[in-house]
């Protein structure tokens, strides 16, 4: 996997990168919304927080969508005002998860 930082590439080539990704993890917001552009059947993983708009993309673009919760059990959700909130995903946890996933064990469609 390769860390990408969309916000920081024009936005043809987040396309480019999204639309040839096999998998795609990050957390929840519009740099993960890209996955809009990727090919059916592509993995996301959405970190933080459960929520219905990347399931929405996922449904419509025939993605196999997961989620992976804080180490607390509980997604911390970001607001304009309120004060920089900190998370943490136990990275044990992550890192088999994500081997589920390359492996096809996890994940429904």
């Amino acid at each position: 996997m390769t860390v990408v930082y969309p916000e920081d590439c024009a936005f043809e080539t987040q396309i480019g990168l999204f639309q040839n990704a096999v998998t795609v993890v990050g957390e929840f917001g519009s740099g993960l919304h890209n996955a809009i552009f990727s090919a059916p059947g592509t993995i996301v993983v959405a970190l933080n927080w459960i929520n219905p708009i990347q399931s929405r993309i996922a449904r419509l673009r025939g993605h196999r969508i997961g989620y992976l919760l804080p180490t607390t059990g509980t997604e911390v959700l970001f607001t304009p005002d309120a004060p920089r909130r900190h998370y943490e995903i136990d990275p044990g946890r992550f890192r088999a998860s994500l081997r589920e996933v390359v492996a096809g064990d996890a994940l429904a469609a």
